[in-house]
């Protein structure tokens, strides 16, 4: 699934908020869980945290992978953040998967992978923007 270009000057609360919900619509009819992603800005970084919530009544194991590219005048770098997480029935949490040092002239592309115990991709999210200061 492709999804389109995201523009974003400047980041701030309405900024965020729309992040949020620009992925509330995506993957939720493949998945027993709930996993958005929550981008917040603190001076010349971004934390890009994944709010995972299990509404099933048994726990769910799976392991989650956020990949962070970056292109810009020094060249690409690239961030790659690897968990597995078993979630109790009802359970909500926040882990911070990524933390990246912006600049204005950069290109970023954020991946989001989520595999079930037995290896299945069950989940794959990804976001492009441009110019996030």
């Amino acid at each position: 699934m492709e999804l389109p270009f995201i523009k974003i000057r400047k980041i701030g609360p309405l900024n965020i908020l729309f992040l949020i919900l620009f992925f509330l619509g995506f993957g939720k009819a493949m998945t027993p869980l709930e996993i958005n992603l929550e981008i917040k800005r603190e001076k010349n970084f971004l934390k890009v945290y994944t709010i995972c919530y299990n509404p099933n009544s048994e726990a769910f194991s799976f392991k989650i992978s956020l990949k962070i590219i970056k292109k810009g005048l020094t060249g690409i770098s690239n961030v790659i953040q690897n968990k597995k997480i078993t979630l109790l029935p009802k359970e909500k949490i926040k882990p911070m998967l990524g933390l990246i040092k912006i600049d204005p002239e950069d290109f970023y592309t954020i991946e989001l992978k989520v595999w079930d115990e037995k290896g299945n991709l069950i989940l794959e999210k990804t976001i492009n923007s441009e110019n996030l200061v």
